[in-house]
């Protein structure tokens, strides 16, 4: 993410809850994506922590969250608006993680991929944090197309980023080391989840 980007969602902070709506019906899509109790689970630009929240509930007992995201801003009104000792706040890129070898059991993704710059190192980074087979879900609420088109409607410097085909991305990451879960995409959805090899 660049510097223009980060301001730009620093500047969102405030009003970030409001503009996005209620986080809860990720709920049931979480749960099909399998996280549990004691999992530790990264949440990749958490933004103000709404994802994070639920996350924090359905790890519970004994697990853990990461939120992740390069706008301290958003993370600042996370950390005031979500009290929680399971929930650890940490401002920085997930191409450079600043997490150790083999952390996590799943990692989640939801509404930041297009965000996201240096994949290469990115899913270097996802290999190397997720625990043998950890897995990593990609989402988001609409198709490729209706979201690079609303992107570039945008007078902000988000206009130029740009989400793949699900069917691209994840060959990307099989390419990358990853093994396939599911995929899929249509008006509503769209759903791109891998597997860290179990050896």
């Amino acid at each position: 993410m660049s510097t223009e980007h980060r301001a730009y969602f620093n500047k969102l902070a405030a009003g970030w809850n409001a503009r996005m709506g209620r986080a809860e019906a990720l709920r049931p899509q979480l749960e099909q994506f399998g996280i549990a109790p004691g999992d530790h689970v990264l949440d990749l630009g958490a933004g103000t922590g709404q994802s994070s929240q639920i996350i924090r509930e359905m790890v519970a007992p004994g697990g853990k969250v990461f939120a992740m995201d390069l706008a301290e801003d958003m993370l600042k009104t996370g950390r005031t608006n979500h009290r929680s000792r399971a929930i650890h706040w940490i401002c920085c890129d997930g191409s450079e993680c600043a997490l150790s070898r083999q952390t996590v059991d799943k990692i989640l993704c939801f509404s930041v991929f297009p965000h996201l710059k240096n994949h290469e190192n990115l899913f270097r980074e996802f290999l190397r944090i997720l625990k043998p087979g950890g897995r990593l879900l990609i989402l988001h609420h609409a198709d490729h197309i209706s979201l690079n088109a609303f992107h570039r409607g945008l007078n902000a410097p988000v206009n130029r980023d740009t989400l793949p085909a699900a069917h691209v991305l994840a060959a990307r990451l099989i390419q990358a080391g990853f093994e396939c879960c599911a995929v899929e995409e249509n008006d509503t959805l769209y759903w791109v989840e891998v597997q860290r090899p179990s050896q």
